[in-house]
């Protein structure tokens, strides 16, 4: 089995993704990935909380994340501290099959 098939479903995802800003990802595969067809200042980010502790659970948080972006699967799970103070709104299915939701304030 190629192993590097997701890699090849979520490049289809690069140019769907590519004008909206800031955007978040589920996982920091999925934002490291991301990021790397972004120039730099629009660099991917995953939220502290989400997903397993890695090296973005350790960057610094934006105050908030109102109008932002973030790519999750339909079934994940978010943060506590994400569900108190924002919801989320689907703007798109993507071709990976994963989804991009806008962050809106509660």
């Amino acid at each position: 089995k190629d192993h590097t098939d997701i890699l090849h479903r979520w490049e289809k995802d690069v140019v769907a993704l590519n004008n909206y800003r800031p955007l978040f990802a589920r996982s920091y595969q999925l934002a490291s990935f991301y990021s790397y067809y972004r120039f730099p200042e629009d660099e991917v980010f995953k939220p502290a909380g989400m997903d397993r502790k890695d090296f973005y659970d350790f960057l610094p948080q934006p105050a908030s994340l109102t109008g932002s972006y973030i790519v999750l699967d339909t079934d994940d799970l978010l943060p506590q501290w994400f569900t108190i103070k924002y919801q989320r709104k689907f703007v798109q299915s993507l071709p990976s099959g994963l989804a991009l939701y806008e962050i809106k304030n509660k």
